[in-house]
């Protein structure tokens, strides 16, 4: 009849239909999962591109600071500084706490009850001593405009930075013992040195910041800059490993600071500042 002839017409054209729609999501279905495969091995692709390049890019830097004379010089005296620096941190506190130590020692062998009582309940300010750095860190930052308003390079602020910081850790360096019982007179020597230190410090960056700006070229700073850590944390690690007291430490210290200082002079003569 003619309404069951309408109804497999009708049955036809719909499975039909719902036969394309079950192509089209599976070839959709299909499509997702190789963009994924894809996807995932671009990933895989780029990630190992990127550590070859990275690396790549460490080797680059560190055979361009060896072959550059300049460079290897600031990258010596960049990683001298800093990593005495490094040690200046370590060493600041036991420096002082053994100064005051020796100091309340000489006030009970005395023989003054006063004294000792007052000594024996003296303790060191640390946060105001602490307060008192970063007030001198800031004021060689300032001083370091300063000296460059003034016309002064910055190549010689580095010099005049270098020679004033190793005279603060051979400073640091005396003992009580070799100063004929004057404990309280080391005891503030040894503070002011490090007072010196630390305005060099704020000095320091700037200087040297600019300097390695002109020196260590723009399209290689990133992997240049990452060899330079290298040696600085290789001279912690040493001081680290070895038995040092703090009055070698402090000796070695201003020893390395002249060497950098010598390097910066070489510098100097072999480019003059503009």
């Amino acid at each position: 009849s003619l309404a069951e002839r309408k109804r497999i017409a009708y049955a036809k054209k719909h499975s039909s239909m719902f036969q394309q729609d079950d192509q089209a999501v599976y070839s959709s279905s299909t499509d997702e999962e190789t963009q994924m495969l894809v996807f995932e091995d671009g990933n895989e692709q780029t990630g190992e591109r990127f550590k070859l390049r990275k690396g790549s890019a460490i080797v680059l830097g560190a055979s361009t600071v060896w072959s550059s004379p300049n460079i290897l010089a600031c990258c010596v005296i960049g990683s001298i500084y800093e990593g005495v620096m490094y040690i200046f941190i370590f060493l600041w506190t036991p420096c002082l706490s053994r100064l005051q130590q020796s100091f309340d020692d000489t006030g009970e062998g005395s023989g003054d009850e006063t004294n000792e009582a007052t000594n024996a309940d003296v303790s060191l300010p640390f946060g105001w001593i602490f307060s008192s750095f970063m007030v001198c860190c800031m004021l060689g930052t300032m001083s370091f405009s300063q000296l460059t308003r003034w016309g002064v390079p910055p190549s010689r602020c580095l010099l005049g930075v270098l020679a004033l910081s190793s005279v603060s850790c051979l400073a640091m360096a005396g003992s009580p013992s070799t100063l004929d019982g004057r404990e309280s007179s080391a005891n503030t020597t040894a503070y002011i040195a490090m007072l010196c230190y630390e305005f060099c410090i704020g000095a320091y960056f700037p200087s040297f910041g600019v300097i390695k700006g002109t020196i260590v070229p723009e399209n290689q700073r990133a992997a240049i800059y990452n060899v330079f850590r290298l040696p600085l944390n290789l001279i912690v690690l040493l001081y680290l490993v070895g038995d040092f007291s703090i009055d070698s430490s402090f000796r070695i210290c201003g020893c390395l600071l002249l060497v950098a200082a010598a390097i910066q002079t070489w510098l100097i003569a072999k480019k003059p500042p503009e």
